[in-house]
């Protein structure tokens, strides 16, 4: 919802101007005429992709350089120059959050921030108090660039004590994907890439997971939702490897508001290239509101991108409901390949801004002898591997038998 431009010279912050993105969207509203990916022109029924909704790839140097090019190009078109563009810095509310935890509340006119309500405070602002107060809708986004100078006073009148506190919120941040960075000089984003900081999807080891949610119209409902990621493995047969990936949502919120309402999502799960889709449980033709309340089975969508077999599916759910959905696979035979030498490996990539409840069951052929990360000592000396674990980063899961 809000882009910024940020002048740094030699470490000088020179300037930031801060826009709500309709600002840069609207001017070329009747003229802009690129294509939407499908699900957008769908389930979000905008069939031109405006700079928006732009940040449609999962693997974020490809998303940040067609951010870069659409911004440049929807700008132009507008009649507005723009100086050549050096990269992009990404930023997700956690980040905010333990930055006011070190730095403390900051006022900026008649509200005050803090590491507890920094997120609720400005989307109320944003959303709600720009119209009570009769501030045009062009100037909403004022907030965050007020904002934004008043936290950078701040930062540069840290007591030294602290400096150390504010580098682990930085580099948290940078290791759970809450800041992204992509620079187009690519010997900086060789560095970036080097320290696992630009939201790059990986090769694939072994076995691979990665399930990317898309907002398809659900306003913010993505903040109100838990979410349990099951992996279900079964290796027993090394020649018919099995995965299935359920995902178990619930919507907490209980009844729709000017914030929260139904969460209407497009998902991709990403698995290893050619694995093989037996069957799908709980793909939605559209949301309950829309099909009179009666579930109507949807399609799933089955291609390659980055590497990997994707599985593409819509799905909601309702306030105050749980949803599920499913996909059963069978893993490629270089997966299968692999282990027949007693190893298993996993990379299991969270979403940037995404976070989860990751709950893996596996069985394989002979009883487990190393684990990492290892299971609970009350379930060693079988031949199943189950763990749970809060998907906060990036994970790998080493499996011996």
């Amino acid at each position: 919802g809000t882009v910024g431009e940020v002048w740094v010279d030699s470490a000088n912050l020179e300037k930031m101007v801060f826009q709500d993105v309709y600002s840069i969207d609207n001017p070329v509203s009747g003229v802009w005429k690129q294509p939407s990916p499908a699900p957008i022109a769908r389930w979000l029924e905008q069939p031109n992709l405006f700079l928006r909704d732009a940040n449609w790839n999962p693997d974020f140097p490809t998303t940040a350089e067609a951010l870069l090019t659409q911004y440049a190009a929807e700008r132009e078109r507008a009649g507005v120059p723009i100086p050549p563009l050096d990269g992009i810095i990404a930023f997700e509310p956690d980040f905010f959050r333990r930055l006011f935890e070190v730095i403390g509340p900051v006022q900026v006119e008649d509200q005050e921030f803090r590491a507890d309500n920094f997120f609720d405070a400005l989307q109320s602002d944003v959303h709600m108090r720009f119209h009570q107060n009769g501030i045009p809708t062009a100037q909403r986004t004022e907030v965050v660039a007020k904002l934004g100078d008043a936290v950078f006073q701040k930062l540069t009148n840290i007591p030294v004590r602290q400096w150390s506190n504010l580098l682990t919120a930085a580099v948290t941040s940078l290791e759970q994907k809450d800041v992204m960075l992509f620079m187009r000089d690519p010997a900086l984003q060789q560095t970036i890439d080097a320290r696992d900081w630009s939201g790059r999807v990986e090769p694939t080891p072994q076995d691979y997971l990665m399930v990317v949610d898309t907002n398809m119209g659900a306003l913010k409902t993505d903040g109100v939702m838990q979410k349990q990621i099951l992996y279900g493995l079964d290796a027993s047969r090394l020649d018919d490897v099995r995965a299935t990936v359920t995902l178990r949502y619930r919507n907490t919120n209980s009844a729709p508001n000017w914030r929260y309402t139904r969460y209407r999502d497009y998902v991709r799960v990403y698995v290893p290239e050619g694995a093989e889709l037996i069957s799908t449980v709980g793909a939605m033709e559209d949301d309950l509101s829309r099909t009179q309340g009666r579930f109507v089975p949807g399609q799933v969508d089955v291609y390659r991108e980055l590497g990997k077999t994707v599985f593409g599916a819509f799905f909601s759910v309702e306030p105050g409901k749980t949803g599920e959905l499913q996909f059963t696979y069978r893993l490629p035979s270089a997966s299968r390949l692999a282990m027949q030498r007693g190893t298993y490996e996993l990379l299991v990539q969270k979403q940037p801004g995404s976070y989860a409840r990751f709950v893996m069951d596996a069985r394989f052929p002979s009883a487990v002898q190393r684990a990492s990360p290892a299971e609970e000592p009350k379930r060693y000396g079988d031949a199943a591997y189950q763990h749970a674990f809060s998907l906060e980063r990036d994970t790998r899961l080493l499996i011996q038998w």
